[in-house]
């Protein structure tokens, strides 16, 4: 996504609709796939990325110019992703009557075979992965935040973040070795 120029992004801070849309059409790729890595149903990653792109909007007159405007945007839809998986998650938990601890394993090896799979089943497989163990895999392997910072953002301890890391190498191992034995 090239940088939106400066005049474009006064236009939007004037609420002018026309730029705001144009605004929104560059932005939509990037947001979208980041939202995809998230979650399976369209409509679900249509509704985060325009509630981030409204976070955006709201606080374009923040932003300043310091930095790349691709990365600002970028935390703000992560940060936004965040926000939906705890709602979820404690909605979840209220619904279910009950809250579940996760236990911490050992550090395991994961194997990269990127060159033997689309981009579309990585995509699948990371998406088979249950909820929690992949915004924080997501977070970690695709992100880049720390397990400090994970733990922090999602509301668990550093260990627990490290246990999801893990869970996801394990489960996305199992799934890269059967598709293997599978040919």
């Amino acid at each position: 996504m090239p940088e939106p120029d400066k005049l474009l992004i006064a236009r939007c801070l004037k609420n002018e609709r026309k730029a705001q849309l144009e605004l929104y059409q560059q932005l939509f790729g990037v947001l979208m796939s980041m939202a995809r890595r998230y979650y399976i149903n369209r409509e679900d990653c249509v509704m985060h990325v325009n509630t981030a792109y409204l976070k955006i909007l709201d606080k374009l007159a923040d932003f300043g110019g310091n930095g790349s405007f691709e990365g600002w945007c970028k935390r703000i839809m992560t940060n936004t992703l965040i926000d939906a998986w705890r709602k979820d998650k404690r909605t979840a938990a209220i619904q279910r009557g009950e809250l579940q601890e996760e236990q911490v394993a050992d550090e395991q090896v994961f194997n990269e075979a990127d060159t033997h799979f689309s981009s579309e089943e990585v995509r699948q497989m990371l998406l088979a992965l249950p909820e929690t163990t992949r915004y924080v895999f997501n977070l970690f392997a695709l992100e880049g935040y720390s397990h400090k910072e994970i733990s922090e953002m999602a509301g668990m301890s550093e260990g627990t973040s490290r246990w999801h890391v893990n869970e996801a190498r394990r489960q996305l191992k199992e799934r890269i070795m059967k598709h293997h034995y599978a040919r």
